[in-house]
């Protein structure tokens, strides 16, 4: 199955850019064309044929089509991901697909190949990271948080493949990590 996490809150610049309103406008609904940058992820996770789409947000958010189930909750990132495990992957996922719902430029190539690879891998969790070079080239001006490793400017890509049955221990470094990110 696929988790889409939509429940991040807009910054002030992004929200008043992407023309969203009210008191905490969630980023996911920003407009790209004439669809919610969420929809564009949604396709491509759809189109990627991985398993069940199933979007993880806050209550009151509108739904969208081509997801399969909708896991409403906002008690912050680990608990949104362990509650959408809960209530929403099949009793016998072995991994879930973790997918945020503001990267609409993604590919269901990228994400089937993602996932081949982090299988093929063995680990518990696989995180994608990607070079400050490619995403600069790719999208010049976009700011984001990078991490030096190994010599090399690193940026998150949004996209994790865990272990469902080693999530829970696993909870607390995303906890800590989330946190000390910015």
């Amino acid at each position: 199955p696929i988790l889409i996490l939509a429940g991040g809150q807009a910054s002030p610049e992004f929200a008043a850019s992407a023309g969203l309103t009210g008191s905490s406008p969630n980023r996911a609904l920003a407009l790209i064309g004439d669809e919610p940058m969420v929809q564009w992820v949604i396709r491509a996770c759809r189109n990627a044929e991985l398993g069940p789409v199933i979007l993880v947000a806050p209550p009151g958010f509108p739904s969208m089509p081509g997801v399969d189930r909708f896991v409403a909750v906002d008690e912050g990132l680990e608990r949104n991901i362990s509650l959408g495990i809960a209530q929403g992957a099949p009793l016998n996922a072995e991994q879930v697909l973790l997918v945020t719902a503001d990267i609409p430029f993604v590919k269901p190539e990228s994400l089937r190949d993602w996932v081949r690879q982090s299988q093929e891998s063995g680990a518990d969790c696989c995180y994608a990271a990607l070079r400050r070079v490619d995403c600069d080239r790719q999208f010049p001006g976009m700011k984001r948080t990078y991490v030096r490793v190994d010599g090399e400017e690193m940026t998150g890509g949004n996209v994790v493949l865990q272990r469902v049955a080693t999530y829970e221990r696993q909870a607390a470094v995303l906890r800590q990590a989330y946190a000390r990110r910015k």
